[in-house]
């Protein structure tokens, strides 16, 4: 194969929105506090604020709880490898 950067971007993409099993979430979960919007999946959630600040607000929570998950699924990961050797 003579043209395999033709076919990073596409790696990139599954890479990003996949979900990782030491982390059980994507790292675009992670960067940006919400799920991807996908081409094939077209209907956006809507989000309805009394102000600006709230989507924010939002965000910040879920990221939160988002690192918090990824954290505690790694260490339960490195136990289970712990474990096995």
């Amino acid at each position: 194969l003579n043209n395999w950067d033709a076919f990073l971007p596409s790696i990139v993409y599954a890479y990003n929105n996949g979900i990782h099993s030491s982390t059980g979430i994507s790292p675009y979960q992670l960067a940006f506090g919400r799920r991807p919007r996908h081409p094939f999946n077209p209907h956006a959630t809507t989000f309805v604020f009394s102000k600006p600040h709230d989507y924010w607000t939002q965000v910040i929570q879920y990221r939160n709880t988002a690192l918090k998950q990824a954290k505690q699924h790694i260490i339960h990961q490195q136990e289970l490898s712990k474990n096995s050797f």
